[in-house]
């Protein structure tokens, strides 16, 4: 009953997503150069100064498009997404026009200044990956860059926290086997990224590559093929059933996990939000939602679910059950200072004497948590040893 109490107030939360305008625009100098910033759905877009509000809301008002409700949405997976783009401080940048228009205008390159780089204060960080450009009104290459970027943030940073087959990293994981395939049977052509493999970056190639053919694999699952002007020299294929034939795994990759926590965004809506002065009358082709067997690939997900436990049930399994302290005041604590204060690095030490009686010290460095559990240990003579429990929202559980 619980679960069905579960589903049903998800499923409201689902359909009360729509699209809207306008947004709150918010300044604050601590986030420079990012001075302005929307919320929308747990992704923060950040922007620089110059970026115009209104684009700022269109974004925001596609983004809502991606989360519209469908009859293929798994509400329990959508709520998770929603979780981690929330939780672990996913962001999304918006510049204007592209790098050498700050080139131009500070007399310096890009990759050397601040505008280059991420976010360097608060919980905004590392998850991130890279911009979307605002270009001058009408221009017929506004909705692809806008579609294209959203889609590389959510699949590569968010789609590869919370799945292990989008963990781009691994050689066994399905993103990685889905593009292979593609470049395999000569559908991707990857030419464009070798420089990146010459310079010995491999982890960063593996990232461009997967990241970039994820993206044509959606646009092309979600009917944009003939809107953006596929086969084009990098993508060979233009809809869903091309790459249901061509490309098994990359339609598995799509049905199981993409179609289950994004919707398509109808182009009628998209040209109406970002009007072009040439693609007026496109509407997206072969999008059918027919049955596929995902049974496999999300027993899966629920398996590295289950092996990755809540840390409320890790302790409860542990041998800090027994402690006199409510754990989840506790851990509520530690994860506000962790995002907020240790800028998602912090450290938890706690110590068990065995009879009930635990402390516990927290840090953003290690040695300064581990030296908060002794004082607190000390103060209240419970005899053991201070045992590091978390590392940021990793729980380590070295009892």
């Amino acid at each position: 009953m619980k679960k069905l109490f579960l589903l049903f107030f998800l499923i409201i939360g689902l359909i009360g997503i729509s699209y809207a305008d306008p947004f709150k625009i918010n300044k604050n100098r601590k986030f420079e150069p990012f001075i302005k910033y929307i919320d929308v759905e747990n992704l923060r877009l950040f922007s620089l100064e110059e970026v115009s509000n209104d684009f700022m809301s269109k974004v925001a008002n596609t983004y809502l498009l991606m989360l519209e409700d469908n009859s293929q949405i798994d509400p329990e997976m959508r709520s998770k997404y929603l979780e981690i783009t929330k939780d672990n401080f996913v962001y999304q940048r918006i510049g204007l026009e592209g790098p050498e228009y700050y080139e131009r205008k500070l007399n310096n390159d890009f990759g050397s200044l601040p505008q280059s780089r991420t976010v360097e204060s608060g919980p905004y960080r590392d998850n991130v990956t890279d911009y979307i450009w605002e270009y001058k009104k009408g221009d017929d290459r506004q909705i692809n860059e806008v579609i294209e970027h959203l889609l590389h943030t959510i699949t590569n940073v968010a789609f590869a926290i919370q799945f292990l087959d989008w963990n781009w990293e691994d050689p066994s994981s399905m993103i990685r086997l889905a593009t292979q395939e593609a470049i395999d049977k000569r559908i991707f052509n990857i030419s464009d990224y070798q420089e990146i493999l010459k310079q010995g970056d491999s982890e960063g190639f593996n990232k461009a590559i997967t990241t970039e053919f994820a993206y044509w694999l959606i646009a092309a699952e979600w009917g944009y093929g003939d809107f953006f002007e596929l086969p084009n020299s990098e993508f060979k294929l233009r809809n869903q059933n091309e790459i249901a034939k061509t490309l098994p795994i990359g339609h598995r990759l799509y049905k199981c996990y993409v179609e289950k926590i994004l919707s398509p965004p109808e182009l009628k809506n998209l040209i109406s939000i970002y009007p072009t002065n040439g693609k007026v009358a496109y509407e997206a082709k072969s999008n059918q939602f027919e049955k596929f067997d995902c049974s496999n690939v999300i027993y899966k997900s629920n398996e590295w679910k289950n092996n990755n436990k809540d840390p409320i049930q890790k302790q409860k399994d542990s041998s800090y059950t027994n402690c006199d302290w409510n754990f989840i005041e506790i851990w509520d604590e530690y994860l506000d200072l962790n995002n907020n204060e240790f800028n998602s690095n912090g450290y938890l030490f706690i110590v068990n004497d065995g009879d009930g009686r635990c402390e516990y010290g927290m840090g953003q460095e290690e040695n300064e948590a581990f030296n908060d559990c002794n004082k607190w240990k000390d103060e209240n003579s419970i005899i053991g040893n201070c045992m590091l429990y978390a590392k940021g929202k990793e729980v380590i559980l070295n009892d």
